[in-house]
């Protein structure tokens, strides 16, 4: 599951029109969870996300693509190389 941030100075309403059933309304800078993966070819202007019918474009414009990779620290094992 992917997670996007709404990068715009508006809310954004998604998934269906303001008012029906299945929209979501989505605040300035509040993060939501996509279903899919990012597509293996990629616009320049947005994300995509999903495959054949269940695939849908995410502009760069308005949304920020949020990754939680894990920082690899850095090894402080001593060094292995000996002095002269």
């Amino acid at each position: 599951m992917l997670r996007l941030r709404n990068i715009s100075p508006n809310e954004l309403d998604v998934f269906a029109p303001a008012g029906e059933a299945d929209s979501m309304t989505v605040q300035p800078g509040q993060e939501i969870s996509v279903n899919g993966d990012l597509a293996a070819e990629q616009p320049s202007d947005a994300y995509q996300i999903g495959e054949d019918d269940a695939a849908r474009a995410w502009p760069k414009s308005l949304w920020l693509l949020v990754t939680n990779t894990p920082v690899t620290p850095v090894s402080s094992a001593p060094s292995t190389t000996k002095e002269n």
